[in-house]
Parts: C-alpha cells; sequence; structure tokens
C-alpha cells in the first residue's frame, strides 16, 4: 500500500497593522483573519500539522521568520507583503534565503500578486494580502498543490457547467474567479466581489470562471463553475 507523509505546513502573516482577535484593537488596526482562515479550511480538508507565525513589516524580521518556516516545514503559505508597496518585503526577502521563483503574478482577478517558488523539495506560496484573494488561491493553487504533494496524483476540484440565475456586470479586463452560490445545475454569483470582502465567501459554495472577454453574464447563460470542497 502507498503510503504518504501529511505535509508540515507553516502560515505566515504579515503587516504591523494586524492584531491577534480578543486583543483590544487599537486605532489604524485591524484583527487578523487570514491565518486563522487559511488553518481552519485546511483543517477542514485534514491538513493539522500546521505553525503559525507573525511578521512585521521589518526586512530583517521577515527573513528571519520567513527562514526559520520554510526550514522547518514542507509548505509555507504566506499572506500579504508579496505586492510592490513601501513595505512589502516579501518579494525581497525570499530570494534573499534561497527560494527560485517559478512563477509571480498571475493575469487574473482576484489574486494578481501570486507568487509560487520552492527551495530544494519545499513549497513556497506568496498570497495576496486581501483575504478573498488568498482564500481563492488557495482553493486554485495551493490546495491542489498540496494534494499531489500527499499522493493524490489525479486531484482536481470539480468543475460543471450552470445556468446562471442572474445579471453581472464584470470590470476589468481580466478573467476573473467570482464567488457564488450553486444549486441544481443553477448558481448564482454573490453580490459583493471586492477581494478585501469575506463575508462573500462565507456563504459561497463555488467559484464562476469569467473569461477576459465576456463582461455582461446574463440570466440563463452557461457559466463554467467550480465547486469548492
Amino acid at each position: 500500500v502507498p503510503v504518504y507523509k501529511k505535509p508540515s505546513i507553516a502560515i505566515i502573516v504579515t503587516g504591523n497593522e494586524l492584531t491577534t482577535p480578543g486583543e483590544v484593537l487599537e486605532s489604524g488596526k485591524i484583527y487578523e483573519s487570514n491565518g486563522i482562515m487559511l488553518q481552519n479550511v485546511l483543517n477542514s480538508l485534514g491538513y493539522t500539522h500546521i505553525t503559525r507565525y507573525a511578521v512585521n513589516d521589518n526586512y530583517a524580521d521577515t527573513i528571519q521568520t520567513l527562514g526559520e518556516a520554510i526550514e522547518t516545514n514542507d509548505f509555507t503559505i504566506i499572506s500579504g507583503g508579496i505586492s510592490v508597496g513601501d513595505y512589502d518585503f516579501v518579494s525581497k526577502a525570499l530570494p534573499e534565503i534561497g527560494v527560485e521563483e517559478h512563477f509571480y503574478k498571475v493575469h487574473q482577478k482576484p489574486g494578481k500578486p501570486l507568487f509560487y517558488g520552492s527551495k530544494g523539495h519545499k513549497q513556497v506560496f506568496a498570497l495576496p494580502g486581501n483575504p478573498a484573494a488568498t482564500l481563492s488561491c488557495f482553493y486554485l493553487y495551493v490546495l491542489l498543490s498540496l494534494e499531489i504533494y500527499s499522493g493524490n496524483k489525479q486531484f482536481q476540484l470539480h468543475r460543471t457547467m450552470a445556468r446562471s440565475q442572474g445579471h453581472f456586470e464584470a470590470k476589468g479586463n481580466r478573467p476573473q474567479f467570482l464567488k457564488a452560490r450553486y444549486s441544481d445545475g443553477k448558481v448564482s454569483i454573490l453580490e459583493g466581489q471586492n477581494s478585501s470582502m469575506l463575508h462573500t465567501f462565507a456563504l459561497a459554495n463555488a467559484l464562476v470562471f469569467k473569461p477576459e472577454t465576456t463582461s455582461t453574464i446574463n440570466k440563463d447563460d452557461l457559466l463554467e463553475t467550480i465547486l469548492l470542497p
């Protein structure tokens, strides 16, 4: 019987503005949600060997925390700090600690500033900081890699064609993954598609793929629908 060891996973959240839930929220701060969200979804999918880290927007601290996490875990999932802001140090720190870049930035919405790299057999994903972008990229990229690593070589999220239950006007010229609710061959695109809005993901059980050539979705259109586990 082939046996595969479940991977050890590091979750790293970045940002001076993050406050641990339960602590007093000071002015200019927000509660940290991405790390908790990722750990919960991983646990629900059977991945339990997880260590969470937090790092401030400081270059030296970023190098130290990333280096430790990558050294001691099979997978490292980083949330935030990968874009091009003045305090986004992840993209600078990864090559410094020997991580080889395989790709950076994907022509999609949400989740454009997505990074994937490796150091030896260690896998590194740096996800955008906005919660809905983080979770979208997790389902579309990270989960696939975790399943293959764990021996599930044929893993794919289930895709089906479903009838649109309403009208939707898309913004921008990138392909989009739209949070949606699927049932019995029908799908409804939900309100609140902004990548900072996590509430919509709490209601969703699917993602609708909208090609870049499509700007308007009408009722009864057939839509490629990705069912979430």
